[in-house]
C-alpha cells in the first residue's frame, strides 16, 4: 500500500517495479533526500537512510521499510510528511 501510494505522487518514482517483501528504494525526484528523512523522524517516522552515501548513483533515493505494525492511517500520514 505504501510503495503504490508514495508512486501516486508527483514527488517520488519507485526505483524497481519488481516485487518487494518489507523495503523498497524511493526516489525524491527533487532531490532533498536529507530534508525529508529528517521531516519524517520529527514526525515519528524512521525512513532511511539515504542511499547515496554507499551508493552515488543513488543519491537521490532513500530506503523505505514498512511492517505490518503500521496502519492504513500510518502510511496515510507518512505519504503526507
Amino acid at each position: 500500500y505504501l510503495k503504490r501510494s508514495l508512486a501516486k505522487t508527483s514527488r517520488f518514482e519507485i526505483v524497481s517495479d519488481g516485487a518487494t517483501f518489507k523495503e523498497f528504494v524511493v526516489r525524491d525526484k527533487k532531490d532533498d533526500v536529507a530534508t525529508l528523512v529528517e521531516a519524517a523522524a520529527q514526525h515519528g517516522f524512521f525512513v532511511g537512510p539515504g542511499l547515496g552515501q554507499f551508493y552515488p548513483q543513488l543519491d537521490d533515493c532513500f530506503l523505505v521499510a514498512v511492517t505490518e505494525k503500521r496502519t492504513k492511517a500510518d502510511i496515510d500520514r507518512l505519504v503526507q510528511v
